[in-house]
């Protein structure tokens, strides 16, 4: 999905490969993304990528239910999670400016997250050791949003892209693209069949 202020493009692709991202953001253009930590996306710059918190924050939960140090390291990165949401949901109702939100999480945030990092990189289970290293490696990609003032909010377009359902019977899958635009209502709708053919002869989920 691409999202502007005034166009949201939805797009079905047969994968979500690099060859795929690229088409839609290639690492040259002016776009900012938000991604979860799929390698798939590491061709594109830190600076303008944002990573998923609520995807981060998920990856950090099988840390805080090991034992001993990874656990402590688990629980302290989850805090800081939280207190990043807590101090994002103010700023979204209202309650607090864009700049004592950067001062809040530059404050109480930031340097938790990535002394917890830092820790769980040198630490003795593989696993958090791999996580902690995979997100320090692109922590800039963490804070990417504190940038832009008024953040974006891409949940509602998510939640209005909707595919049509085909018959299972049917050895394609249709898929939407659909451009809506700045009036309420309005949308432009592409459908285009991608067959066998199109996709390898691996079926697709219809």
């Amino acid at each position: 999905m691409l999202a502007t202020e005034s166009v949201t493009l939805y797009r079905l692709a047969a994968s979500r490969g690099r060859a795929e991202a690229e088409a839609l953001a290639p690492a040259d253009g002016e776009a900012v993304i938000v991604t979860d930590r799929y390698s798939g996306y590491d061709y594109y710059p830190n600076r303008r990528r944002q990573l998923c918190w609520a995807h981060v924050k998920r990856d950090f939960q099988p840390i805080a239910q090991r034992d001993g140090e990874s656990g402590a390291i688990g629980v302290d990165l989850l805090q800081s999670a939280e207190a990043l949401m807590h101090w994002w949901g103010r700023y979204r109702e209202g309650r607090l400016k864009h700049a004592t939100l950067l001062s809040s999480i530059k404050q109480h945030v930031k340097p938790l997250v990535r002394a917890a990092l830092e820790r769980g990189a040198l630490c003795d289970h593989k696993a958090t050791r791999g996580t902690c290293r995979h997100v320090l490696q692109r922590r800039a990609a963490l804070w990417t949003f504190l940038r832009y003032e008024g953040g974006a909010d891409h949940e509602q377009p998510v939640r209005a892209c909707v595919t049509p359902r085909g018959d299972p019977s049917e050895h394609h899958v249709w898929c939407a693209e659909r451009t809506r635009g700045p009036v309420p209502g309005a949308r432009v709708q592409r459908v285009c069949d991608l067959s066998p053919e199109r996709h390898g002869g691996f079926p697709l989920p219809v």
